[in-house]
Parts: C-alpha cells; sequence; structure tokens
C-alpha cells in the first residue's frame, strides 16, 4: 500500500517521511519477527541441555530489549520523538549487558567445552536479542525522522534546536566529534 501511495498521490514533506518511514518500520517489524522465531527455536534446544547460569541475565537482557521494542512502538502511535530517543539510549545498555554476556559465554566455553554446542545456542540468543534491540532503534530513529524530518544515523545527529516535540538537552559535541564513547552527547530530561 505505501507504494501504491507513493506512485499514486506523489505525497511530500512530512506526507512523504510518514510513508518511507514506514516503509522502513515494516522492514525491521519483519526482521524482528525472524529474530524472535530463530531465538524460540534456541531456547527449545536449550531446553534438552543443563541450565547454564547465564539465562537469569538471558531474561533480563530480553526484558531491556522487550521495553525497547514497547517504547519504540509507543513513541510511534504517539510521535513522542523524546520517547524515541529514549530507545536509542536504551541500545547502549542492551549492547553493554551483551558485552559483558559474550565474555561469560565465551569464559563458560573455556572452562566446559563438553557444553560447547549449548552455550553456541546461549551466544546466540543473546545476539539475536541485541538485535531485537538494535531494530527498535532502528523503529525509533524513524520515528524521529517521520516527526521532524531529522536523521540521527549515519553520521547525522540531533540537536534539540531541531526537536521541538522531544524533550533532549545538548550536552557537547556529538559522537562523531569526540574520542569518548563513555557519554552521550544529549540528555534525556522529563518523562
Amino acid at each position: 500500500d505505501c507504494l501504491k501511495i507513493l506512485a499514486l498521490q506523489q505525497p511530500v514533506a512530512r506526507d512523504l517521511r510518514f510513508v518511507v518511514a514506514i516503509l522502513k518500520m515494516n522492514e525491521a517489524l519483519e526482521r524482528m519477527g525472524d529474530l524472535a522465531v530463530s531465538i524460540a527455536k534456541k531456547s527449545i534446544f536449550l531446553l534438552r541441555h543443563r541450565r547454564f547460569n547465564l539465562l537469569d541475565e538471558i531474561s533480563v537482557m530480553a526484558s531491556e530489549a522487550q521495553q525497547m521494542v514497547k517504547n519504540a512502538i509507543d513513541a510511534l502511535v504517539t510521535g513522542d520523538t523524546g520517547l524515541a530517543m529514549r530507545v536509542c539510549q536504551q541500545d547502549d545498555v542492551i549492547d553493554e549487558i551483551r558485552k559483558a554476556m559474550n565474555s561469560k559465554v565465551f569464559s563458560e566455553i573455556r572452562d566446559n567445552p563438553d557444553d560447547l554446542e549449548g552455550l553456541m545456542a546461549v551466544y546466540s540468543i543473546i545476539r539475536h536479542i541485541e538485535r531485537l534491540g538494535d531494530m527498535a532503534t532502528v523503529i525509533a530513529q524513524d520515528v524521529i525522522y517521520m516527526i521532524d524530518g531529522n536523521i540521527i544515523r549515519h553520521g547525522h545527529h540531533l540537536k534539540p534546536s531541531n526537536l521541538p516535540n522531544s524533550k533532549v538537552s545538548y550536552l557537547g559535541n556529538s559522537p562523531a566529534t569526540t574520542d569518548s564513547g563513555d557519554q552521550p552527547w544529549y540528555k534525556i530530561v522529563g518523562k
């Protein structure tokens, strides 16, 4: 239907951004479904193996990713660019959890090489959950693009002056101009 609208209605400005964003979000949602199927298959496989210590941490990570997806969809429905920015910020949390869990998985592989098959399934689930967070971030970025016309990926960064609907405070250099990746260059205020 989006392609039909593009071909027959020739939308411009905000309407065009809406159609383009929805097309991109549709792709992200489809990929999320594929990831969920893969996670389910790996989980069924893990039921046949011993319980790994990391499963509780996976549950925490999955809850974070689930909240990101919910917030991204809520941001779309309400047109809340501030909420969309918080989803983008949450992606950093998921990435940090993944890094820590990967280290633990590799340590478990070294200590328990007989459990390699199950641990690789755990590693795959961790990677897929992180990708779910990435897809939620893509949706959130598309919401910001759709509402404000700002592109915040691929080196293009938001400044609060361009975000009339959000509650974001600019703290300094963007990630493209700072070597320190530790501190975000924006701060979410309120809500």
